[in-house]
């Protein structure tokens, strides 16, 4: 005889209170979700990044529709698995992240919440100085690549060194080689670095794109960034990458590798 197990029960499914029908919450089995039946917003987008320059906290200028959306930021360490859950705001504007680690690369994004959370924002890679007004030349390049508009607008993904990103186009450099001066009373702290910069897209064109753009702003660069003093910036060579292994998942397939010969005054 086959018995029928629970008839007539809720058997595990968490019935909705009257009040709760009426306000439209949603409810069912396996878990019980509370909240509205809103549809969630779009999500937000990182315009910015600034080092507060006090070796510890970051401002994050974030823009979301409608204004009446919370903000809420995450942030971690590059390289790091688990993201850390971070300040928050009401509406468009800048979020504060203190207690942060000076001389690290941070990866952060943030997601908007009406009463449902949207899908997450861009992610954005920012150095955090050891101390105001110091730098690298890692982190020097960043700032140039992320402030050029032509690169920002292909990718919102630049980082010093690793793989590229899962999706989408990003950019990673990483330095090659240095020589360094020296004079008769020893170094006179001028270096000239090879660093490779590779540009990847989810496909050859979107690869050649990028790469333009970040030609444009490397190629023949001089000046002050970060306290690092460039004296100049000039690309050596390029060609496309294609030394993907087999099984690598990675979705940005497709890459073009520019060398840059870079004259600096070390910090």
């Amino acid at each position: 005889m086959i018995v029928a197990a629970n008839v007539g029960q809720n058997n595990g499914v968490v019935m909705p209170t009257q009040g709760q029908v009426a306000d439209g919450v949603i409810y069912g089995w396996p878990d019980t979700r509370t909240g509205t039946l809103d549809a969630p917003p779009a999500a937000p987008v990182i315009t910015g990044v600034v080092d507060n320059g006090d070796a510890d906290s970051l401002t994050v200028s974030i823009t979301t529709t409608p204004e009446t959306n919370t903000l809420q930021l995450y942030y971690r360490q590059k390289s790091v698995f688990s993201w850390i859950v971070g300040s928050t705001r009401v509406g468009s504007g800048d979020i504060v992240q203190t207690g942060l680690t000076a001389g690290t690369f941070y990866e952060m994004y943030a997601t908007a919440d009406n009463g449902a959370e949207s899908a997450p924002s861009n992610i954005v890679t920012i150095f955090l100085a050891l101390t105001p007004g110091t730098g690298t030349l890692k982190t020097a390049i960043y700032t140039i690549l992320n402030g050029d508009s032509n690169v920002t607008a292909i990718t919102g993904t630049i980082t010093p060194g690793g793989d590229p990103a899962n999706t989408g186009a990003s950019v990673t450099y990483h330095r090659i080689s240095a020589v360094r001066d020296h004079t008769m009373d020893g170094p006179d702290d001028l270096v000239t670095p090879t660093i490779q910069v590779n540009s990847y897209g989810t496909s050859d064109f979107k690869a050649e794109l990028l790469s333009d753009a970040v030609r444009g702003a490397l190629d023949g660069f001089s000046g002050t960034v970060n306290g690092v003093s460039i004296s100049y910036m000039a690309m050596q060579d390029e060609g496309d990458i294609d030394d993907f292994e087999p099984t690598n998942k990675q979705a940005s397939r497709h890459g073009v590798r520019q060398d840059y010969e870079v004259t600096y005054t070390e910090l």
